[in-house]
């Protein structure tokens, strides 16, 4: 397993799998702009959904490239007017997966939300991606904030699943935006400085009072 902390700043990181001896290769970011610079294409989400995302998974789409997401006790969207992802019990975990063939590529931000479905600060976030040949790469995002914390990963294969979850557990739930997913992109590539739009998840809240979260089981 591969494991890191991640900070402020671009972060490209080439990691092998000490367990197996495989040489597994991945490059990981901590800013959009150097992720996307690496990357051979990107797709977004654009969703327009109430405040309730129903049972899970959820089948979605980042432009043509379909994935899942899913919480054992089901996802909600954030209550601000640019929504996000999130879910509705904060020990559970969050899980994309089921994505498009060849998506080597991910990237969203990752913060916590309180229980009326606001963005929170100071959250760490803990992410797994797993990739197809089996290898796993861990890291944990400190004192996130929505704006600020991101992270993004190329593999060299497909991406199985991606999953998250609060570590702290108090007081905000894991949650998700501008999430990105692409295919072809290269562990060899060199991430270079560029600006680029991101359409956020812009998943529609709703009122405070529809919030469905439970503070523990």
């Amino acid at each position: 397993m591969k494991l890191s902390v991640l900070t402020a700043g671009v972060l490209a990181a080439v990691a092998a799998l000490a367990s197996t001896g495989a040489c597994a290769a991945a490059l990981t970011f901590t800013t959009s702009a150097g992720f996307s610079a690496a990357i051979a294409s990107a797709t977004f989400d654009a969703l327009n959904n109430g405040a309730n995302l129903g049972t899970t998974p959820l089948n979605r789409t980042a432009g043509s490239l379909a994935y899942t997401a899913s919480s054992p006790s089901g996802l909600f969207a954030g209550s601000t007017n640019n929504g996000f992802l999130t879910n509705n019990l904060r020990t559970e975990a969050i899980t994309t997966a089921t994505f498009a063939s060849g998506v080597n590529a991910f990237g969203a931000n990752f913060f916590g939300s309180d229980i009326s479905g606001a963005p929170g600060i100071g959250e760490s976030i803990f992410i797994t991606v797993t990739e197809s040949d089996g290898d796993i790469f861990s890291t944990t995002l400190t004192n996130t904030r929505r704006a600020q914390s991101y992270f993004g990963y190329i593999g060299d294969s497909s991406i199985a699943s991606v999953s998250f979850s609060s570590l702290e557990r108090r007081s905000l739930w894991p949650s998700i935006d501008n999430l990105t997913l692409a295919t072809g992109a290269s562990v060899g590539q060199v991430p270079e400085p560029m600006s680029l739009a991101l359409v956020g998840l812009a998943l529609m809240g709703g009122v405070a009072a529809s919030r469905r979260r439970r503070q523990e089981h």
